[in-house]
């Protein structure tokens, strides 16, 4: 019998008693003689008992144990730290991996277009639209293609994508399609695409065409790869 479960035991053990008939009784008091701090603990028991002490008194007595005695504690806080742990680990695994975040820019904002028309300003010229850039935490001192420098606006907004600003503008082609010009600071991705290089992607229905150029990342999304391309020179 562990000690423990004999002050289990004890704890309703009363002074003038008899153990005849209860084993276990008998086993635990057996184990008083033989162990000097459960002998301690049912002595104070005891003395408690016969004086009349209230039962908070006791039951604080009977909870009592040595801080080596305490296992079941240390093992409930060991408990608590592998399944923290095992918490971080599964919250780890869902974090976006580095070297995707631009390929969830790149996808998501291209179909935000194609869901909705998301301008939050009816501009007709770039230089209107620079404006409201400039005055509502969007890109300042862009630079685009000379193949897009004049054609019309079609409304601009700005919004923000994992907490970075992003600027839109709209762009009237010659052909009639809308074309979409994301632009986002350089510092807003964490693996930017190479300066010079162009990356070309089919999203939904949309291509996008993606460069990087001084401090900004652009990105064109529209109908045709074609214009895009034409656009973009």
């Amino acid at each position: 019998m562990e000690r423990d479960e004999a002050k289990m035991l004890l704890s309703r053990y009363r002074p003038g008693e008899t153990e005849r008939g209860n084993l276990r009784m008998a086993e635990a008091l057996a184990l008083v003689q033989k162990d000097p701090k459960l002998s301690e603990w049912f002595k104070r028991h005891c003395e408690n008992i016969a004086a009349g002490s209230p039962t908070e008194v006791i039951e604080k007595l009977e909870q009592e144990l040595a801080p080596s005695e305490a296992f079941p504690v240390k093992y409930l806080i060991l408990g608590g730290i592998a399944l923290a742990i095992i918490v971080g680990i599964v919250i780890f695994t869902q974090i976006p991996k580095p070297e995707n975040f631009t390929v969830n820019y790149r996808d998501q904002l291209a179909r935000v277009v194609q869901r909705s028309y998301p301008m939050k300003i009816a501009v007709t010229e770039q230089s209107a639209a620079r404006e409201y850039f400039r005055t509502n935490n969007g890109a300042v001192g862009w630079v685009i293609p000379v193949g897009m420098e004049n054609l019309p606006a079609k409304g601009a907004a700005v919004f923000t994508w994992q907490n970075h600003p992003v600027s839109l503008l709209g762009l009237q082609a010659p052909s009639g399609h809308t074309l979409f010009l994301f632009i986002t600071e350089k510092a807003s991705l964490i693996d930017p695409p190479v300066s010079g290089s162009q990356t070309r992607e089919h999203i939904a229905h949309f291509d996008t065409l993606t460069w990087v150029s001084g401090n900004f990342v652009y990105m064109l999304a529209g109908p045709s790869a074609e214009e895009l391309t034409r656009q973009s020179k």
